[in-house]
């Protein structure tokens, strides 16, 4: 009960916080799809990229999908239960790992260099780099200030 209610806590602060983005920078993030659960992600900025990790422990990279659109990431899939973990006579009184599809989407920032995305799944952990363009650095010169 107390993750349900840690979830619904994180949704609702995801939701609060984009209430006061302009409208132009808000994401996709807080959509509610038909979705049967919800991976965590942390993602991180530097000047060169924009880097992704979101927890996809027991999801297998066949049932992944990682598209850009529109400026925005979309990281869909599902995960089934193991076919071992479900015998047909087993009697489940508790599971707290979540199963099904789930799906996340992410704002990408306008700089970003879309057509050089990296995607990596890896122990669980789905890494996604987009690269960033070099920031414009234009020639400093002095401007000449005249009084009268």
């Amino acid at each position: 009960m107390l993750s349900k209610l840690a979830e619904m806590k994180r949704r609702m602060d995801a939701l609060y916080a984009e209430s006061f983005k302009p409208e132009n920078e808000q994401s996709a993030d807080v959509e509610t799809a038909a979705v049967d659960w919800e991976p965590s992600a942390d993602i991180t900025e530097r000047e060169d990229a924009v880097r992704f990790f979101i927890d996809l422990p027991g999801v297998l990279e066949s049932e992944l999908t990682v598209e850009v659109a529109d400026n925005r990431l979309v990281v869909r899939g599902k995960r089934e239960i193991p076919i071992e973990d479900a015998p047909a006579s087993a009697c489940r009184c508790h599971r707290e790992r979540p199963y099904g599809s789930f799906r996340r989407v992410f704002a990408i920032p306008g700089d970003c260099l879309t057509e050089s995305i990296g995607a990596e799944l890896k122990a669980g952990v789905l890494s996604i780099e987009i690269p960033r363009q070099a920031p414009h650095r234009g020639s400093a010169h002095k401007v000449e200030v005249r009084s009268e």
